[in-house]
C-alpha cells in the first residue's frame, strides 16, 4: 500500500473531486426527481432518507475513524501486519452491525412513518434497510484504503453509487409513475429510493474487488516479522475510539430528524394545513437544503484526510506538522465557505430560479438566505471534529454535539411555533445549532492542542472578501437582468463574475493598504446591516402586522435597501 500513498492534499483534492461529481450527479438526480414526485412525493422520500441517514451515521461514523486512525498509527510505527489485522477484525464487525442495522430499520419502518406524521414513508424505508448492510461493509473497506492515505478507491465507489443513484433511481422512478399514477406516490417514492440501494451494493463489491487486487502488492511487507496486539486488545481499542464518534454522530444526524419531526407539527399547531406542512417540509429539504449542504461536500474530503496525517503526526510528536497542518486546513477550509454562504445568501432566488418553478421558490429562497449563515458553522464543525478525533479527543465532540442539538430543539419549537416567524425557525434553529457545536470544538481544540490559528489571516481576510464580493454580485446582477431582460444568464454570468472579484480580492497584494482596508470596512459594516435588516424584513413580512410593526418593517426595509445602495457607492470608490 506504500507505494500507492497519498500527501494530506493530494489526497483531500481526490476526494474532493470526487464528491463534486457526486454532488453534480446528485443535482442532475435531485431536478427530475422532484418534479416526477413533487412536493409531497418528494417527503415521502426524505422522510425514509432522514432514517436510513440517522442508522447510517450509528453504524458508520465510529468504525471507519477508528480503522483509519489505528492504520495510519501501524503505519507510522511499521508494523503493517497489525494494520491487516485490525481491518479483518474491523470487517467482521462492520458486517454485524450492518445486519443488526437493517432488521431494525425493517422491524421499526411502520412505528418510524407514524411517529413523523408520514405513513407513507413506509415502503421507502423498507426499500432503503438493506442499504445499510452494504453501507457498513463499504465503510470498511473505505476506512482500511484512507488509514493508508489512498483515497482513490473512496472515490471511485462513492461516484458508482452515484451514478447508480441517478440513472437506476429516475428510471424506476418513471416506470413506476407511469404504472401506479400520483395516486400512489409513496410506491413510486421507493421506486426512486432503489437506485440508492443497487449503487451502494454494486460499490462494495468494487471495493472488495480492489481489496483483493492489492493484497499482492503487499508481499514485500508481509516478509517482515512484526509483534501483532491480540485481538482483544484491538477490538477494545477500536470500541474505545468507535463509540464516543458514533455517539456524536448520531446526535449530529438528529438534526434532520428534528425537522422531519418539529417543522410539519409546529406549522400544523399553528394553523396551517396537513398538507401545506408536509409540502413546505418536502420543498425545504428539497431545495434549499441541498445548496446548503454542497459547500461542506467540498470540505468534508479535507475532514477524511486530516485524521490519517494528524493521527501518525500525533504518534510522532511532530507538533510543526500538527501546527501547520491544523492552521492550513482552517485556512483552506474558510476561503472555500465563505463566498459560498455570502453568495448564497445573497443570490438564493436567482439560483433556486435556474432549476424549479417560481411558485415553490417565492417560499424557499428567503428560507435558504437565512440557512445559509450556517455554511461557515458546518464546515468548520466538520474540519474541528476530524482534529479532536484525530488527537484522541473524541469525547469532546460528543459534548459539543450534544450541546447543540440541545439548541435546536428548544430553539426549532419555540421559533417555529411563533406564527410571525414560522417556517423560518427551521434555518435559525440550524444556524444556532451549529455555531454552538463550532464554538465549543473550538474551545477544545485551543486547549488540548494549544493552537491558535492567526484571525487576520485566516477568518478576518476571507470574511471581508466575501461580504465585499456578495454585494458585487448583487449589483452585476441587478445590471444582466436588466440588460438581458430577466434571462438566466444574468444570475449564471453574476456568479462567474463575483468568483473573479472574489479571487482578486484574494490574491491582490494592494488589499494589505490601509486606505483600502478603511474602505473595506466600512464596506464589510454597512453590508453586513443591509443583509441583517433585509433578512429580518422578510422573515418578520411573512406574517400578518398592523400598527406599530407595519412601521417597524417599514424602517427595515428602509435601512436594507439604504445600506445597499451606500455598500454599492463604496465599492466604487474602493476601485
Amino acid at each position: 500500500m506504500t507505494s500507492k500513498k497519498q500527501t494530506f492534499l493530494h489526497g483531500a483534492l481526490i476526494l474532493m473531486c470526487a464528491n463534486l461529481l457526486v454532488k453534480i450527479i446528485g443535482a442532475v438526480f435531485r431536478i427530475p426527481i422532484v418534479i416526477i414526485l413533487g412536493g409531497t412525493g418528494y417527503a415521502n422520500y426524505q422522510d425514509a432518507y432522514v432514517l436510513y441517514a440517522m442508522f447510517f451515521a450509528i453504524s458508520t461514523a465510529g468504525l471507519p475513524v477508528a480503522i483509519q486512525r489505528m492504520i495510519a498509527v501501524a503505519n507510522a510505527e511499521k508494523n503493517y501486519e497489525e494494520g491487516k489485522k485490525i481491518f479483518r477484525l474491523t470487517l467482521i464487525s462492520f458486517i454485524l452491525v450492518g445486519a443488526a442495522g437493517t432488521a431494525i430499520m425493517m422491524l421499526g419502518a411502520r412505528a418510524y412513518s407514524g411517529f413523523v406524521a408520514n405513513d407513507d414513508a413506509y415502503y421507502g424505508i423498507m426499500v432503503l434497510a438493506p442499504t445499510l448492510f452494504f453501507v457498513c461493509i463499504t465503510s470498511a473497506f473505505r476506512g482500511y484504503f484512507q488509514g493508508n492515505q489512498n483515497m482513490i478507491p473512496t472515490a471511485v465507489s462513492e461516484i458508482i453509487e452515484a451514478l447508480c443513484k441517478l440513472a437506476i433511481g429516475i428510471g424506476a422512478a418513471l416506470y413506476s409513475l407511469n404504472k401506479y399514477g400520483t395516486e400512489r406516490l409513496d410506491i413510486v417514492a421507493a421506486y426512486a429510493i432503489s437506485g440508492l440501494t443497487i449503487g451502494v451494493a454494486l460499490g462494495a463489491f468494487y471495493l472488495f474487488i480492489k481489496r483483493l487486487l492489492t493484497r499482492r502488492e503487499e508481499g514485500e511487507q508481509a516478509k517482515i516479522k512484526q509483534s501483532v496486539r491480540k485481538s482483544s486488545d484491538i477490538v477494545k481499542e477500536i470500541i474505545t475510539i468507535s463509540l464516543p464518534i458514533m455517539l456524536s454522530s448520531l446526535i449530529a444526524s438528529m438534526a434532520s430528524v428534528i425537522d422531519s419531526f418539529m417543522m410539519k407539527r409546529r406549522l400544523i399547531n399553528i394553523g396551517w394545513a396537513n398538507e401545506a406542512a408536509i409540502e413546505t417540509y418536502g420543498n425545504y429539504t428539497g431545495m434549499a437544503v441541498p445548496f446548503f449542504q454542497l459547500p461542506n461536500s467540498l470540505i468534508f474530503p479535507f475532514a477524511v484526510s486530516i485524521i490519517s496525517v494528524l493521527a501518525a503526526a500525533f504518534a510522532a510528536n511532530n507538533k510543526n506538522l500538527i501546527k501547520s497542518t491544523v492552521e492550513s486546513t482552517f485556512r483552506v477550509c474558510l476561503i472555500i465557505t465563505m463566498p459560498c454562504a455570502f453568495g448564497i445568501a445573497s443570490m438564493s432566488k436567482p439560483i433556486l430560479l435556474l432549476i424549479y418553478n417560481p411558485a415553490a421558490v417565492e417560499t424557499i429562497a428567503p428560507l435558504l438566505s437565512v440557512l445559509a449563515i450556517a455554511i461557515v458553522f458546518v464546515s468548520m464543525m466538520t474540519i474541528t471534529n476530524s482534529m479532536l478525533q484525530a488527537q484522541k479527543q473524541e469525547m469532546k465532540t460528543i459534548i459539543s454535539m450534544a450541546c447543540g442539538m440541545l439548541v435546536k430543539i428548544i430553539s426549532s419549537y419555540i421559533l417555529i411555533g411563533i406564527p410571525e416567524i414560522n417556517r423560518f425557525g427551521t434555518p435559525i434553529s440550524t444556524c444556532l445549532c451549529y455555531f454552538t457545536i463550532m464554538a465549543i470544538n473550538f474551545y477544545f481544540l485551543v486547549k488540548y492542542t494549544g493552537i491558535v490559528p492567526p484571525a487576520r489571516r485566516t477568518f478576518i481576510k476571507p470574511f471581508m472578501s466575501g461580504a465585499i464580493m456578495s454585494v458585487c454580485t448583487i449589483f452585476v446582477y441587478i445590471l444582466l437582468n436588466y440588460l438581458l431582460n430577466g434571462s438566466r444568464l444574468a444570475t449564471i454570468g453574476a456568479i462567474i463574475i463575483a468568483a473573479g472579484i472574489y479571487i482578486i480580492l484574494r490574491t491582490n497584494p494592494e488589499i494589505k493598504n490601509k486606505r483600502l482596508n478603511s474602505y473595506l470596512a466600512l464596506n464589510l459594516f454597512v453590508s453586513v446591516l443591509a443583509y441583517t435588516a433585509g433578512t429580518i424584513y422578510r422573515i418578520m413580512s411573512a406574517g400578518s402586522f398592523t400598527g406599530e410593526n407595519v412601521t417597524f418593517l417599514t424602517v427595515l426595509k428602509i435601512t436594507s435597501e439604504l445600506s445597499y445602495h451606500i455598500s454599492v457607492i463604496l465599492f466604487f470608490l474602493w476601485f
